[in-house]
């Protein structure tokens, strides 16, 4: 999750609470 991070600390760093988790977004890990 750390690359996430350094991706888009705004969005990834925190639970996005606007919309569920997708895929994609587990991809990095």
């Amino acid at each position: 999750m750390r690359k996430a991070l350094s991706q888009d600390v705004d969005k990834k760093s925190i639970i996005p609470l606007k919309r569920p988790i997708t895929p994609d977004e587990l991809e990095y890990d």
